[in-house]
């Protein structure tokens, strides 16, 4: 299991909530944050996993951290200062 982070963001981009739990993959973790994002509230989240940026959605839906694998092998990994 990894433990992960997801931040709920106001429409500012500002955090405002977080909660933490544990997945057995990145997949699985995404589906989670999303079902647990409140759709009416803010503007999305940022799912963490200790200093990698694992997704980032913002307000209907939209991904806009995921990067396709190859990319992601290829380029550095976004962090958040660890």
């Amino acid at each position: 299991m990894t433990y992960y982070r997801c931040y709920f963001l106001d429409h500012g981009d500002h955090i405002y909530d977080f909660i933490d739990f544990a997945k057995d993959s990145d997949a699985e973790a995404i589906a989670h944050a999303r079902r647990a994002c409140p759709s009416m509230i803010g503007n999305g989240f940022e799912l963490w996993q200790e200093c990698r940026l694992v997704d980032r959605q913002q307000r209907g839906g939209k991904s806009v951290a995921r990067r396709p694998p190859s990319a992601r092998a290829e380029s550095r990994p976004l962090t958040r200062g660890c």
